[in-house]
């Protein structure tokens, strides 16, 4: 069961997030912190919307960073094949007698497909 969990793409993607906005914030954190107090109050103010303008292009930022994950997690999640030109091509399915031709397997087949 761990082997399916660790090589699951949905499983990946989450983990790469997770070490992604844990580093942006191991970084960005202490950085705060060791600002004077009125500057520390005034990062508070703008992330809390007490800032105006600069309250209303920390949100735009915000929303541009969660639709750079969404993008993301779609073409993670998302079959594809692309060639060096960068078109993408279908991905082939094959039937299960091309199957038992290529791969000369006997046995029984398991049906796993996400479809």
């Amino acid at each position: 069961m761990f082997k399916a969990v660790s090589e699951n793409v949905v499983v990946g993607w989450i983990v790469r997030r997770v070490l992604e906005v844990g580093g942006w914030l191991g970084a960005i954190v202490p950085m705060i912190m060791a600002l004077p107090p009125e500057h520390q109050a005034v990062i508070v103010a703008i992330l809390t919307g007490q800032g105006g303008s600069l309250s209303i292009a920390a949100v735009i930022g915000f929303a541009v960073y969660i639709w750079s994950q969404i993008m993301s997690w779609r073409s993670t999640v998302r079959p594809q094949i692309v060639t060096s030109d960068h078109k993408r091509l279908p991905v082939p399915t094959l039937t299960e007698a091309e199957a038992r031709a290529i791969t000369g397997y006997d046995g029984p087949i398991e049906v796993r497909s996400r479809r």
